[in-house]
């Protein structure tokens, strides 16, 4: 998979972009603030309708300009395709467009595939649970939409089931009129859970491989999925009408906490996962070049997955990470991606980039300087 072209209007601090990419390798360089990340955060925006850089969409839109316009040309195995997004500032409205035709997000997610890595990802080992979970969602989503409709539907049934709580517990409603609503709840739940299952039973033996590969080391990295509705054990993957009547029942247990802070204290929302090096909890006993190699492995590991699912690699964004990086980390990073995919780096100076892309013939380097594109003519 490869993108072409970008087009940006009023996307940050780019009031007009329309730039054209090698199939290989592009490296924006600069000093900060100048729009190299912006980039990278169109060109993700283009895959998944989110920012890494922040949860706030209108702050995507430049100061002076009413809406952003986001626009690529990108390739798969089987064809060339367009992609546009636009979003208006007042209305809060988005539409998204693939090959000139109108698609909701659930249609549109999943088209356009790409990867992440930057500092920020540290936070996956070191971080709140919510991200962790939004990792794992980002995995699954690109390649089942089914999954990612149903984390829309859970989030509504989620904030529906809030607003009665609340509603009861001012004595407004009955506790009766939940029932319709758990059921529907504790479906949903199992089966995003399910699913969640499925896709680690897929992806740690990938994780592992490759941190074994990647340290040549006899460490052993592993991850447990953590849920709080169903037991989950390493062999056991499956949830069955025991399980929905377990869950019911705890929300009933739950009930009185749940009244009194008017939220919902079990569900899929809650999950988590945990990672371990040798049996050792990740996050309280490895060093932060150990978490950053595991953070390394699971990027790689996410490529790899979207591969086995896709049957074509994703594009693969490096904003501002081989600085983070040791020289032998940095070198196996390039050559497990370099043959294989496009890739996007961004990096204050040139100098600070290994000598195999500064000589690289099919790398193409664009100098960015205060929302200004300028790509080196060789």
């Amino acid at each position: 998979m490869q993108i072409n072209r970008l087009f940006l209007k009023g996307f940050r601090n780019y009031l007009n972009l329309d730039v054209d990419f090698s199939r290989k390798i592009n490296v924006f360089y600069g000093k900060n603030a100048q729009g190299k990340s912006s980039i990278l955060e169109a060109i993700y925006y283009l895959s998944l309708l989110s920012s890494y850089r922040t949860n706030i969409e209108n702050e995507l839109i430049n100061h002076g300009s009413e809406e952003f316009l986001v626009a690529g040309r990108y390739e798969n195995i089987y064809q060339s395709h367009t992609c546009k997004i636009k979003k208006n500032k007042t209305t809060r409205k988005r539409h998204c467009y693939l090959n000139e035709k109108l698609l909701g997000a659930k249609e549109y997610i999943g088209n356009f595939k790409s990867v992440l890595f930057s500092p920020e990802d540290l936070k996956i080992i070191k971080g709140e649970p919510a991200t962790r979970r939004r990792f794992i969602n980002i995995q699954i989503a690109q390649n089942n939409s089914y999954y990612y409709n149903l984390l829309l539907k859970n989030q509504n049934i989620l904030k529906q089931r809030n607003k009665l709580l609340k509603e009861i517990r001012e004595g407004r409603l009955l506790a009766s009129q939940l029932v319709v609503w758990n059921e529907q709840y504790a479906e949903i739940n199992l089966e995003i859970i399910k699913i969640r299952a499925e896709f680690f039973r897929e992806f740690l033996p990938l994780v592992s491989q490759i941190y074994l590969q990647l340290t040549g080391t006899h460490e052993r990295l592993d991850c447990q999925y953590l849920t709080n509705c169903v037991e989950l054990t390493a062999t056991k993957f499956t949830v069955t009408a025991q399980d929905k009547a377990s869950f019911l029942e705890k929300l009933h247990v739950n009930l009185p906490l749940d009244l009194k802070r008017g939220s919902t204290s079990l569900g899929a929302h809650k999950d988590d996962c945990q990672f371990f090096l040798n049996e050792h909890d990740a996050h309280k006993f490895a060093s932060q070049g150990q978490q950053r190699t595991i953070v390394l492995c699971l990027k790689l590991a996410e490529i790899l997955y979207i591969y086995q699912k896709a049957g074509e690699y994703p594009v693969l964004l490096l904003d501002d990470v081989l600085s983070e990086l040791d020289e032998q980390k940095k070198q196996k990073l390039l050559a497990f991606v370099c043959e294989k995919l496009q890739l996007f780096i961004t990096v204050t100076e040139k100098e600070l980039l290994p000598d195999s892309l500064l000589t690289n013939s099919e790398v193409d380097f664009f100098q960015i300087q205060a929302g200004q594109v300028k790509r080196d003519v060789l």
